[in-house]
């Protein structure tokens, strides 16, 4: 690679190590400063040392800064940056406990299986192997709720050890904030998102040890799609727990469910490289039957915004688009034709989500990155790397300006997909740039090449502070 491309490359990538996380919907300063103060306040009544506050502190005061320069989008960032440096007990915490070593948040003690967003994008839930679901703030990475329910699940064959993922999925209702599903097992529970209390368990099997695998709601909130190993689609009603619906069996496992945006159709993918698409109510309820990978399982569908096509992805390494039926369920002149592939990843992609407005495919794989792709054109618009482990889920905020994914190792990251790039481009030096590095303090940025010239920058502006020349 040429030196200066190189230089250039060094450069946006340390640039690109500043922490610039995304958060729910716009928030002022004003609410951000306060949240802020709260939380600090919580945080010295727990007595964590001034040494654990520092990395808050130099945030908000960057916050201050920005303020007094007039920009108010760099400040709300530096807060949320500084509420996310902020120490903090975890909930629950016995009383006798008074610290906790380690970092405790976005992250499980095992393999993350799926990923929720709350309806108001301000929470996310996680499923994960090691038995429990949280619930986190995405305003400072806190978590907020641990359900423990599935844990000990009576009457449930799977414990046997054919449960391998131990809470395969979860899932916010679309319409009540405070109602929340989850599946482990041979079991659908539903709780309360705000206290982990469990309300009811909607969906229990029996003596089967075939697992659940996947849930999907109805957009309306009225029913939720249930699919597992046992290879039969069944649809239940939320308020009777009674199954309005079941499928003949696809002689082959579940691997996951999804509902379409107008709540008429549910697309499965099974073990078998299959993508069907369901519509109960139909005198023949199977509308599409085609094949979704090349190899292996589906490991991820999804209905396009406009109902008229269906994602999948899974163990051959891409992802595809293929139409499908007629929004309302009726065939369609070119049901089953592949339309698109979105080629890129190394390895299985283990999971997709499309953005509301249909516009961006997100996929996570096993190559340990997320990438983005435009849906009309199949081009790779962007790739996220961060994961050390092969990611497991994504999931898409409601306003499509924000992604979360899950990986093997636990961790859960946040993404954001705005179109904005907020890297900086430093391009006083007319000559080559041989080098680049971070004062201690990381508030300042030298660069250095072959006009002899050395430079300082403010890293988070950009602005070329002073230029230092050879003699």
């Amino acid at each position: 690679m040429p030196m200066v491309a190189r230089t250039a490359l060094l450069l946006v990538l340390i640039l690109a190590t500043v922490p610039r996380f995304a958060s729910a919907q716009s928030e002022t300063v004003k609410e951000q400063q306060q949240k802020f103060q709260t939380e600090r306040e919580l945080a010295v009544k727990a007595q964590f040392p001034a040494d654990a506050l520092a990395r808050a502190d130099d945030f908000a005061k960057r916050a201050e800064a920005a303020l007094k320069e007039g920009n108010e989008k760099a400040a709300v960032r530096h807060l949320r940056d500084a509420r996310w440096q902020l120490p903090y007990l975890p909930a629950g915490l016995p009383q006798h406990v008074v610290r906790v070593f380690g970092e405790s948040r976005m992250r499980h003690a095992d393999r993350v299986n799926s990923l929720a967003y709350s309806l108001d994008g301000k929470r996310i839930a996680s499923s994960s192997k090691d038995g429990t679901v949280k619930i986190w703030d995405l305003g400072n990475g806190r978590e907020l709720v641990t359900y423990r329910g599935h844990l000990d699940q009576p009457d449930d064959p799977t414990k046997a050890g054919t449960n391998i993922l131990k809470v395969a999925d979860v899932a916010f209702h679309p319409k009540d904030p405070k109602l929340i599903a989850s599946s482990a097992g041979n079991q659908v529970h539903l709780w309360d998102a705000e206290t982990g209390k469990s309300i009811k368990t909607l969906v229990n099997l029996g003596k089967t040890d075939k697992p659940i695998k996947s849930i999907s709601f109805k957009p309306d909130g009225s029913a939720l799609a249930v699919g597992g190993d046992d290879g039969f689609l069944r649809l239940y009603d939320l308020e009777t727990g009674k199954a309005s619906f079941t499928s003949p069996p696809r002689n082959a496992r579940i691997e996951t469910v999804a509902f379409s945006s107008n709540g008429k159709m549910i697309a499965v993918g099974d073990s078998n490289s299959q993508v069907a698409v369901y519509v109960p109510g139909l005198p023949n309820p199977l509308a599409m039957a085609v094949q979704g990978v090349d190899q292996g399982e589906v490991m991820g569908v999804a209905f396009s915004s406009d109902n008229g096509a269906v994602f999948t992805s899974g163990r051959d390494g891409k992802a595809r688009l293929t139409a499908g039926p007629k929004p309302d369920g009726t065939g369609a002149g070119n049901t089953a034709t592949r339309l698109r592939e979105f080629i890129g990843h190394t390895g299985a992609v283990s999971d997709l989500a499309v953005v509301p407005d249909g516009t961006l495919l997100i996929t996570g794989g096993e190559d340990k990155t997320v990438r983005v792709w435009e849906v009309s054109s199949g081009k790779q618009l962007r790739t996220f790397q961060g994961h050390l482990s092969r990611v497991t889920a994504v999931t898409s905020r409601a306003d499509g300006k924000q992604l979360a994914s899950a990986s093997e190792d636990g961790a859960i990251r946040i993404w954001d997909i705005t179109t904005e790039d907020e890297h900086l481009a430093l391009k006083d030096a007319k000559d080559s740039l041989w080098t680049v590095a971070f004062s201690p303090n990381g508030k300042r940025i030298a660069a250095a090449g072959a006009d002899g010239a050395i430079r300082v920058y403010v890293p988070e502006t950009g602005k070329l502070e002073t230029t230092l020349s050879g003699a």
